[in-house]
């Protein structure tokens, strides 16, 4: 999942250069600090065991539009509020769109046991067997 918090970055990165290309300034890394918080805060570079980006597509909106709210009600000089809503639509699709990607490689990975994590079921009764069958079907 640290990849996917690279991802992440890159992505908030892309924001401080399209709205101020040559001077980030303290409210871009402010935005950008705290959708990193906002993101770890709510579980979203735990290890899973389903990657599904369609599930998380509400909470990771929600992480950004959060501090852009506060932006927008702060005034910002030389920043539009139209121009933060942008910037962040681009954000979210870029995070949205990287997470499909890295979730597809990660899946592929995990099929072919290069990347995976070991698993202890504690019980040897019917759903401890169902789900060790379960999980050598489905790796």
């Amino acid at each position: 999942m640290a990849v996917v918090g690279l991802a992440d970055f890159a992505a908030l990165a892309a924001f401080v250069m399209v709205v101020r290309p040559l001077a980030a300034t303290w409210w871009s890394y402010t935005f950008v600090g705290s959708v990193v918080i906002l993101l770890t805060a709510t579980g979203h570079y735990r290890s899973r065991i389903t990657l599904n980006v369609a599930r998380e597509a509400r909470s990771i909106a929600a992480c950004t539009a959060v501090p852009l709210l506060v932006l927008a009600a702060v005034h910002i000089k030389g920043v539009s509020t139209t121009g933060l809503v942008e910037a962040g639509l681009s954000v979210v699709v870029a995070m949205l769109v990287l997470r499909c990607a890295l979730y597809a490689l990660i899946r592929r990975l995990r099929a072919k046991g290069i990347y995976g994590e070991r698993t202890l079921i504690i019980g040897a009764g019917q759903i401890g067997t169902t789900f060790a069958a379960t999980l050598d079907e489905h790796r």
